[in-house]
């Protein structure tokens, strides 16, 4: 009888010695992903946090939203433009420094671009610290993973105030001169030099009506 149990209790011996060094090696792999994994998510923060610094750095507004397009970080050229903090602004907080009367369609072109994952670009006011309103062109652009999902938002504010009053003042002053030209009966016109033909003639000009050659030009 006792040559008979010991095969058994050998094999019994085997399977629990196999099932330990299974069991030590599924540990070890276990080990082995979660640090991999922890590699991964710090060097994702790190990562991060060199982005979020050099984005301190520009001279644009910038922020970062996730895929339902709740807000959760902005630089600090935002905050010093707007005098807002993180707690104030997160979220949907920042509709409190967009002009009222624009908001409707900001919302609705935000969400639009959230719903269809697609590029938002609109320009539109913002408020500042001093309480004026200045013009901004905002894009934010999907940020996808490798499964084309949308992970996150990042938009950019670029200040265009400026830009916007030089070419409203570039308006100005041609409705200006064409009302003075109109004004004069003075006629204006565009000439190919090499050609001698006449190739555009204003409003004032009647083309059938009018006689030009290179002698009313001094040539």
């Amino acid at each position: 009888r006792d040559l008979h149990s010991f095969p058994t209790r050998r094999s019994s011996d085997l399977v629990r010695r196999e099932t330990l060094v299974a069991a030590v090696q599924s540990a070890l792999e276990s080990r082995k992903r979660q640090y991999q994994l922890r590699q991964q998510i710090e060097a994702l923060q790190q990562s991060e946090e060199q982005f979020r610094a050099l984005a301190d750095t520009m001279g644009n507004l910038a922020w970062m939203a996730r895929p339902d397009g709740y807000i959760f970080w902005y630089n600090q050229r935002w905050h010093e433009y707007t005098g807002t903090t993180l707690a104030e602004m997160e979220g949907w907080g920042w509709k409190a420094v967009h002009n009222p009367t624009d908001f409707p369609k900001v919302m609705e072109a935000w969400r639009s671009s959230i719903r269809e994952g697609t590029l938002f670009e609109m320009e539109f006011l913002l408020r500042g610290r001093d309480g004026a309103y200045r013009w901004f062109l905002t894009r934010a652009i999907p940020v996808r993973n490798s499964e084309g999902e949308v992970v996150r938002w990042f938009g950019t504010n670029t200040d265009v105030d400026e830009l916007r009053q030089t070419q409203q003042a570039l308006r100005q002053s041609e409705e200006n001169l064409n009302a003075a030209i109109g004004a004069s009966r003075t006629g204006t016109f565009r000439w190919d030099p090499e050609s001698g033909e006449f190739l555009e003639f204003g409003d004032n000009l009647d083309r059938k009506s009018t006689r030009l050659n290179s002698s009313h030009l001094g040539i």
